[in-house]
């Protein structure tokens, strides 16, 4: 375990493995939040700090959500582990 690694919370750890178990397709926040059966508001804020932490990254795709917007596709960045 890498110690200057910052701690992900439990919410965190299970985006992040939703993300990573989707492999190269990626995941939306709402598809993630679908997936996980928790609302898309407490969704958004795990993916901007995964995101922060280096753990995933815009993979320049889009998808459209149930709204009609398009969407990041988030996917997991190479070597991440799941802290």
């Amino acid at each position: 375990a890498n110690d200057m690694a910052p701690k992900v919370g439990r919410l965190q750890h299970l985006v992040l493995t939703a993300i990573k178990d989707a492999g190269p397709s990626g995941r939306t926040t709402n598809e993630v939040a679908e997936l996980l059966d928790i609302d898309r508001g407490s969704i958004q804020p795990r993916t901007s700090e995964l995101k922060a932490f280096g753990f995933i990254e815009d993979s320049r795709l889009r998808r459209l959500n149930a709204n009609g917007k398009k969407a990041i596709v988030w996917i997991a960045v190479r070597g991440t582990t799941n802290g």
